[in-house]
């Protein structure tokens, strides 16, 4: 009995080794109301149980826009970033409130004072931020965008005193994009794209984080109205944690839009 029992361990420890552990599907649902005007989103509101607990407003002039989040008190202002437009009609620079200044020996980096760089399309290539040591000042890219015709098809970061870089990839889909659902730039930052994005892969490289991947993708679908909006999307990724214990999960993040449209 007892030489019976020691093949039953040996069996079921070797049954554990090959079995592969598929995972689950783990869904998150956000919903969200968007005011339109213009073509442009004026105001986003993150719900919950049909009540908002996130919102974040735009104000447009001709020389500046200014963009106000809100939290849960959705009628104290917690920070703001005001953007300074250029002749070609897009911000030519933006300061966020409040600061975040990172200071490195002698060297400060002014994370939130931004400068942006466009093409003869006028489609945002650069983002830069402003750099001071004793010397004199200088400026330390963030971000470098590259675009497939009238599309965005890759965007790379270089955090300031960081060896860990991340560069995204946008697959795009045939699907018109009618407002800028993935708010790249909601009519502030050069031309948006005119189609929607269905897949984006993200890789890093340099000193990251051991535990977690180097690379993570996403398969993005979406559902329109009847007159080509879109009113949700569904975003897939497979378990993204440390890679030391993966999961096998998939991660799906379903995203309502309750669009409406103001005169």
């Amino acid at each position: 009995m007892k030489k019976f029992l020691i093949i039953i361990q040996i069996f079921l420890l070797f049954a554990g080794c090959t079995e592969k552990d598929e995972g689950i599907t783990k869904y998150t649902i956000q919903d969200y109301r968007l005011f339109i005007k213009d073509n442009r989103i004026i105001e986003k509101n993150y719900l919950y149980n049909d009540t908002v607990k996130a919102r974040t407003k735009y104000y447009f002039t001709h020389t500046q826009v200014k963009v106000v989040s809100y939290g849960q008190d959705t009628t104290i202002q917690e920070s703001y970033i005001l953007y300074n437009i250029g002749k070609n009609g897009y911000a030519e620079s933006s300061i966020e409130y409040p600061e975040s200044i990172m200071v490195v020996g002698l060297d400060s980096v002014y994370t939130e004072r931004r400068h942006y760089t466009y093409n003869s399309l006028n489609q945002l290539i650069k983002v830069e931020c402003e750099h001071y040591h004793p010397n004199n000042g200088s400026m330390s890219t963030l971000f470098t965008y590259t675009y497939d015709g009238e599309n965005i098809s890759g965007c790379s970061s270089y955090y300031p005193y960081s060896n860990c870089h991340s560069h995204i990839t946008y697959e795009l889909s045939y699907i018109p994009s009618k407002i800028d659902i993935l708010n790249f730039t909601n009519g502030i930052l050069g031309k948006t794209n005119t189609k929607l994005v269905k897949h984006i892969l993200k890789e890093l490289s340099g000193d990251c984080d051991p535990h977690s991947p180097t690379t993570i993708e996403y398969d993005i679908t979406y559902t329109l109205d009847d007159q080509g909006y879109v009113i949700q999307s569904s975003e897939s990724t497979k378990d993204v944690g440390d890679v030391r214990y993966p999961t096998g999960n998939t991660y799906v993040t379903i995203n309502n839009y309750d669009i409406r449209f103001l005169d």
